[in-house]
């Protein structure tokens, strides 16, 4: 919604984190926000600004994911967030070129708007499919196994209910797996590939030869002069001038 179509201004949308980064916060809340009337020529009156609100949320319900028409995967609609009431996407997600994908399951308002807007956690899809699996005691994931459940709801760090279409609500609790335990074999090859690649890279042409060169920390000692060692004209002509 911009209200500024109508000539009207709603100030501290967003607002400055620290005087130090300078790096601008949209607010949902942290802040008191000031709605200003009459701030500058109106473009459409107010009326017609409000049938065309109405009509989007119309449309928006319409084409709510809670009744998709199409549904990308197989999650896709089923899983809500027990904190905003959003629902969850799929993300993938790579430590970069060659190495296996991470997939996840994150709800919306928390990949759009951020941690402070819904600290809701996200949940492995691997995850995800276990914990369906054994509460819907079926070895393989279907349309059909799917159906008896109305609604997948994560409703804390690593709880998830699954609620069913005759009434009954299954809870489960997962345990994040250390990063060990996520490391596949593939994944461990490649990581020595790339070791034994790097280890090759730093070392130096065989034209090239590098001599160890020992530092030795020398003591200076003031010497004092021997009484007895009789002195040279010269060290006595440099005396005499040094007196003057």
């Amino acid at each position: 919604m911009n209200e500024k179509y109508t000539g009207d201004a709603l100030l501290q949308k967003t607002y400055c984190e620290n005087h130090l980064t300078k790096k601008k916060i949209r607010n949902h809340g942290e802040l008191t926000q000031y709605y200003a009337e009459n701030t500058h020529p109106a473009i459409i009156d107010h009326e017609t600004f409000e049938r065309v609100q109405l009509e989007r949320a119309a449309r928006w319900a319409s084409e709510n994911v809670q009744n998709p028409t199409y549904a990308r995967y197989i999650f896709s609609g089923r899983v809500v967030c027990g904190n905003c009431g959003a629902h969850y996407n799929r993300r993938t997600q790579t430590n970069g070129r060659g190495t296996p994908r991470r997939i996840t399951w994150q709800c919306v308002t928390y990949s759009t708007k951020g941690k402070r807007a819904c600290p809701a956690k996200q949940i492995p899809e691997r995850t995800l499919m276990e914990l369906t699996c054994e509460v819907l005691e079926t070895g393989e994931l279907t349309e059909e196994a799917l159906n008896r459940l109305s609604e997948i709801r994560i409703t804390g760090p690593n709880q998830v209910s699954f609620l069913f279409l005759d009434g009954r609500t299954v809870e489960k609790v997962w345990q994040d797996r250390s990063r060990a335990e996520s490391w596949t074999d593939e994944m461990k090859q490649r990581a020595s590939e790339q070791m034994r690649l790097s280890q090759e890279l730093c070392k130096p042409p065989s034209w090239c030869r590098i001599r160890n060169i020992s530092l030795e920390v020398y003591e200076y000692v003031e010497k004092k002069p021997d009484p007895g060692r009789k002195r040279t004209a010269c060290q006595d002509s440099r005396a005499a001038a040094g007196s003057q």
